[in-house]
């Protein structure tokens, strides 16, 4: 057994909520991925960069208040949130489940930027360049104004992002796993090289992080073996 106290800790991830509107005017079918058009933007304007992010999807997902036959979804996302939950194994079974708590929204500042991010949407979604689309938010609904509700309907209501980091961090005190050459502590000829080692997420998705760390895993191999 090797102990390390910070193996499964620090995980983070990026819940998205979804705002779905409908729209009078015929949204055109998809030809990509549904998100084309996304927005980073400051909650609090002194902030030094984005922590939070808007999506324009082109289709009106599913919701809780009703179905929207043509329309439109604005998926809100905390880009730097400070919720963390736990990754455990559930057994010496390697074929067990393991034990997955994301701890979403366990702290009141995701919340805090969400409600920044549905501010920020409904008024591009009732701006005049919008106007002719006719366009109705279905999801929570406009009536919904109380920031108490709001934030019920986030908590309630809401997808991964997909974006989770965090469990085997990176750095050199007692709650980290690997070190800056990606070994894992304390054991000889192990390293990790994921979006687990990311001790904190950065103010973008994670698909190039992820990618520049796997090239730099690459060039350490490529010395090691020089």
């Amino acid at each position: 057994m090797h102990p390390l106290p910070g193996v499964g800790r620090n995980l983070h991830d990026r819940p998205r909520i979804n705002l779905v509107h409908s729209s009078r005017r015929l949204v055109p079918t998809p030809r990509a991925n549904h998100g084309e058009v996304i927005g980073l933007l400051r909650g609090c304007p002194d902030l030094a960069g984005p922590d939070l992010q808007i999506i324009f999807i082109d289709i009106p997902l599913p919701n809780p208040v009703a179905a929207v036959p043509n329309g439109f979804t604005v998926g809100i996302s905390p880009r730097l949130p400070v919720s963390r939950g736990s990754l455990r194994i559930s057994s010496a079974d390697p074929f067990a489940p393991p034990v997955l708590d994301p701890g979403y929204f366990t702290e009141a500042t995701d919340i805090e930027v969400v409600l920044a991010g549905i501010e920020a949407a409904r008024e591009i979604a009732g701006s005049a360049a919008l106007a002719a689309w006719g366009v109705t938010e279905v999801a929570p609904g406009l009536d919904v104004t109380d920031e108490a509700l709001l934030g019920d309907y986030a908590r309630r209501n809401f997808g991964s992002y997909r974006h989770p980091v965090g469990t085997c961090a990176m750095g050199e005190d007692e709650s980290s796993v690997v070190n800056s050459e990606l070994r894992v502590h304390g054991l000889a000829g192990l390293r990790i090289a994921d979006g687990s080692v990311i001790p904190a997420i950065p103010s973008a998705n994670t698909n190039a992080t992820v990618y520049a760390i796997a090239e730099r895993a690459w060039d350490l191999l490529r010395r090691s073996w020089q």
